[in-house]
């Protein structure tokens, strides 16, 4: 780790990281990572790194760095998810960035006022992250179809219409800004 770290900031004709992020997909917690969470606190004794970061720290492996005081060196979560999904992986007392906030493009202008995706268009034109995210919107307003006479897909596109992208459209135009 010193090595990695001594190589990029000759490469980067630094004397310090001004903050680095730990990638820890998949990663149950194990000695490794507290070691490497112990030796980065080091270097940010030494200032050699100013802040350290995660991406996709398990609630398990914070709560082994916590117990081991070693939590309070990162700065913030960097979580795959986006508004849609109601991420449970955000962690107490870290910030979580979010990594896709437009939620691969169904919280933006490509679907304002648009008709839902025909079965058609649905396998010929997204992508199966998209078709994953439709799924997830239609599953989140199941409950408003259930008074609805019309199809449970129609009103589920309603609901998403009505109380997802007017308010984001509406609080973009307020502040003249695009949704993105």
């Amino acid at each position: 780790v010193r090595t990695t770290i001594a190589n990029k900031l000759s490469r980067m004709n630094t004397d310090s990281i001004d903050d680095l992020q730990v990638e820890f997909a998949g990663a149950s917690p194990t000695a490794y990572h507290l070691d490497l969470l112990d030796i980065l606190k080091e270097l940010q004794r030494e200032g050699l790194v100013r802040t350290v970061s995660a991406r996709n720290l398990s609630k398990s492996l914070y709560q082994d760095a916590e117990a081991v005081d070693l939590v309070n060196l990162i700065e913030s979560n960097q979580i795959q998810s986006h508004l849609l999904r109601r991420s449970t992986t955000s962690l107490p007392s870290l910030p979580s960035i979010v990594e896709n906030p437009l939620a691969g493009g169904w919280l933006s202008d490509r679907w304002w006022r648009k008709n839902q995706p025909t079965p058609r268009q649905w396998q010929q034109q997204l992508s199966s992250l998209e078709r994953e995210d439709c799924r997830l919107i239609e599953d989140r307003w199941k409950e408003a179809s259930v008074s609805s006479s019309s199809s449970s897909r129609q009103t589920t596109w309603h609901a998403y219409q009505t109380e997802i992208l007017a308010p984001i459209h509406d609080i973009a135009r307020h502040n003249g800004v695009s949704v993105a």
